[in-house]
């Protein structure tokens, strides 16, 4: 990747009825306007502008180069490629036969941004984009929709004196715990995956073959 890409375009700034030169660039994070009439001594003033927008507000990586954030897109791939070698090693290796839940394979995304109900719901996404299953994804806790008593009430009373919740009994408490896990009984079932780095689903021949559903 080299310095153009690393740095994001700057904006440019045109002036109505003349469009067809930008009177100046502006930095695409910040705004701020730059105008080759600050380096009207030289001859690539327009590129000069163009260049202290651009690199305005673009950080200095660890490696060298500039880029909107630090580390640069390269040395944070870098990174993220060694912190996922590093959680597969410390995971248990389950088989991905006989498994049920849900399953995290970012390198999949899609609509559904890498996760997937089940494993034939996985199945069914890299084989119809035509491409090789991962040698692994990792399996998911499921997550259900609850309300907790105890941190409903702190929180409404967040703006009241400390000590406030002392009035409050346990038998109050475990009375609403009750009434919110029954109107959360009453909703339609809201699910959230969260990934479970700690097991890793070894995928193996998958694609060879449907799982069963």
């Amino acid at each position: 990747m080299n310095y153009d890409e690393l740095v994001p375009k700057p904006f440019e700034v045109l002036i109505r009825g003349h469009e067809d030169t930008p009177a100046g660039y502006a930095c695409p994070t910040c705004g701020a306007v730059f105008s080759p009439r600050s380096f009207r001594d030289r001859t690539d003033a327009l590129e000069l502008a163009a260049r202290h927008a651009s690199e305005h507000c673009a950080q200095v990586c660890a490696c060298g180069a500039r880029a909107a954030t630090s580390p640069c897109p390269g040395c944070r791939a870098k990174a993220l490629a060694v912190t996922e070698k590093e959680r597969f090693l410390r995971a248990k290796k389950v088989s991905h036969e006989g498994y049920e839940g849900p399953l995290y394979c970012p390198e999949l995304g899609g609509d559904n941004q890498g996760y997937f109900a089940c494993l034939a719901d996985l199945h069914a996404r890299f084989a119809a984009a035509n491409v090789d299953a991962p040698p692994y994804a990792w399996a998911c806790e499921t997550i259900t929709f609850r309300l907790d008593a105890q941190q409903v009430v702190g929180r409404a009373l967040e703006a009241h004196h400390e000590g406030a919740t002392g009035g409050l009994s346990p038998d109050a408490i475990s009375r609403l715990q009750q009434t919110l896990d029954e109107w959360c009984a009453e909703l339609p079932v809201i699910v959230t995956y969260e990934p479970d780095y700690s097991r890793a689903v070894l995928l193996g021949d998958l694609k060879a073959r449907a799982p069963a559903a």
